[in-house]
């Protein structure tokens, strides 16, 4: 008698080397609107930034020689104090700073949200799941297609605004440790965008609705950007700052009798120059902080002028005591913000993957 073996066929997934190919087409399919919207405005923003960077980089140049003497020089200083001290170039850096940072908020609502949400409403899910690529592997695979497209794009254009507004910081008038700007460098803008695409897909994936998935994916993230701004920004830029003793008018003005200061130390602060101040006290010859009488004295006594103040608080054995971020530090915060926003988009996209598993 013989037996008659019945052998169940094993389902295997094909891995052939146009996998990625075929997928990265059926996505440009389904988001090509989306996708050269948002690459529009980049290429836009982008030769905003580069022909506002080559003018400012014109006009700079020549002014460096502002302490000769000469017609010519004297014409380089006046232009340069026209183009970065009155409108519309004084406000280049701040207001189009806050147009590029949109731009993750674009990328997380029109392009995340909709990414896995409009399969769910319309259905379509049904078919793409059950091709040999599986809801898993195509999950991922898009996700990896249009994180790194993110991510190259935002950081082109976060580099071109660094660099065009990089005559303003020499000017003094404005730094890349100020709010915005520190928040639209090739690091940030890229680790932004990619953080609200992360966070739209799963907030689609979650909802199954398109709309509600782009509305509550804009909310969330201007309310991470505002919280940015207001705290953890601060709570980023105060971890183990540096003590120095000075007394420049310009810091004791902003700092007031003492506590914080939130500046940026322009050029010619001496060694704080290019650095981001914390907070700021007055200080007794014995190292602690003066009494609130004390200080008031100070300040109506106190010359008006950097090397007065220096000999005045000298002869009274009391100092101004700034801590400080020095300039050296700053594309270390650049670094370790950029890898906190990338470590989050990635527990997100993880968390829909895990969601994408799990539904029937």
């Amino acid at each position: 008698m013989n037996a008659i073996r019945v052998v169940t066929p094993t389902r295997s997934r094909p891995n052939h080397p146009g996998l990625w190919r075929q997928t990265a087409r059926g996505t440009w399919r389904l988001h090509r609107g989306a996708l050269l919207v948002l690459l529009g405005g980049v290429c836009i923003l982008s030769v905003i930034a580069l022909l506002v960077g080559l003018r400012a980089h014109a006009v700079y140049s020549p002014s460096l020689s502002c302490g000769s003497v000469g017609a010519a020089a004297l014409r380089a200083c006046s232009e340069r104090i026209n183009f970065f001290g009155q409108k519309p170039w004084g406000l280049y850096p701040p207001t189009f700073g806050l147009v590029v940072l949109a731009l993750p908020l674009a990328v997380g609502t029109f392009l995340g949200a909709p990414l896995i949400a409009s399969e769910l409403e319309r259905g379509t899910f049904r078919f793409t799941w059950t091709q040999g690529i599986g809801r898993k592997r195509w999950t991922i695979i898009n996700l990896l297609l249009l994180a790194t497209a993110t991510l190259v794009a935002t950081g082109i254009l976060g580099a071109l605004f660094t660099w065009s507004y990089q005559p303003y910081v020499g000017a003094g008038v404005t730094s890349g440790w100020d709010a915005v700007p520190f928040e639209v460098t090739p690091v940030t803008l890229a680790a932004w965008a990619v953080l609200a695409l992360s966070l739209g897909v799963l907030v689609g994936t979650a909802t199954k609705r398109v709309v509600p998935a782009m509305a509550a994916t804009l909310v969330a993230m201007s309310a991470l950007l505002g919280l940015t701004w207001w705290k953890l920004g601060n709570l980023l830029l105060g971890y183990a700052p540096l003590t120095t003793r000075t007394a420049p008018f310009w810091v004791t003005s902003a700092a007031g009798p003492y506590g914080p200061i939130g500046a940026y130390a322009p050029p010619g602060s001496g060694q704080i120059a290019g650095g981001w101040l914390v907070s700021g006290r007055f200080a007794g010859s014995n190292g602690g902080p003066l009494s609130r009488t004390a200080v008031y004295y100070m300040n109506a006594h106190l010359p008006g002028n950097a090397a007065g103040q220096l000999r005045w608080l000298s002869q009274h054995h009391e100092a101004f005591v700034v801590t400080y971020q020095p300039a050296s530090r700053f594309w270390i915060f650049q670094g370790a913000e950029g890898m906190v926003l990338l470590g989050l988009a990635t527990l997100l996209a993880l968390g829909t993957i895990l969601l994408i598993s799990r539904r029937a």
